[in-house]
């Protein structure tokens, strides 16, 4: 069985979480709980928003502003103001993996709930072609988020007449990246992934190069 598409998150998954940006998201959202909740404390207002993630949401950031009745227009208004130019840069090992996966003649595919505004300079920063990606999901304005839906992955199976498991899904965030892979019988593998339910991981990884691993042994089972 030949590995044919693989989707990929952005943020802590092809973008490395030392990069700084992600810190930037967390004290900006932390910024809106703390207004919100009156707090005066930043990193109080930090904790209470992984815990209302973790405990109540089990989603993402957006699921979060609904449930603070913020408009998600103003969250990412907000990371869209954001000079990713200050946190990303050229990232050649980044770009070399992605072309060896290219050369497999597997299709790369962008799975994000950030604007499209904000992907792009994100991908210009750290030196990946739009071009690279056969697809790319991400959040447009006034519109539902990709994630988590298994919508993204039935339109690229239906597209190209391919299976489940000749697709594997790269991510962190269990609910939001995983599930919705796993349920469809899509291989997960979770780039040190956050504490959950670890049955929706089918491989976990510390480092994108890992892939080739878990690919060659796919393709490699009798």
């Amino acid at each position: 069985m030949k590995i044919k598409s693989i989707f990929f998150d952005q943020d802590e998954t092809l973008i490395h979480p030392s990069t700084g940006l992600y810190e930037k998201y967390v004290l900006e959202r932390a910024k809106d709980f703390a207004k919100v909740y009156k707090i005066n404390d930043i990193d109080e207002a930090k904790r209470l928003a992984f815990k209302m993630k973790h405990e109540e949401c089990q989603d993402s950031t957006i699921t979060l502003y609904d449930k603070m009745g913020i408009s998600r227009n103003i969250w990412y208004d907000k990371i869209n103001k954001i000079d990713v130019d200050r946190f990303v840069k050229k990232d050649s090992d980044l770009l070399k993996f992605i072309n060896g996966l290219l050369k497999r003649h597997i299709k790369i595919y962008l799975l994000t709930n950030s604007p499209t505004m904000q992907t792009k300079k994100i991908l210009n920063a750290v030196g990946l072609s739009l071009t690279l990606f056969d697809e790319i999901f991400t959040w447009e304005r006034n519109k539902k988020p990709p994630k988590p839906s298994s919508k993204p992955f039935r339109k690229i199976m239906n597209k190209y007449k391919i299976k489940p498991n000749q697709i594997l899904m790269v991510g962190n965030e269990i609910f939001v990246d995983l599930k919705p892979a796993f349920v469809l019988g899509i291989k997960t593998v979770g780039i040190n992934p956050e504490d959950g339910p670890q049955k929706f991981i089918n491989y976990k990884i510390m480092e994108l190069e890992e892939i080739y691993e878990i690919i060659d042994t796919i393709e490699n089972k009798k």
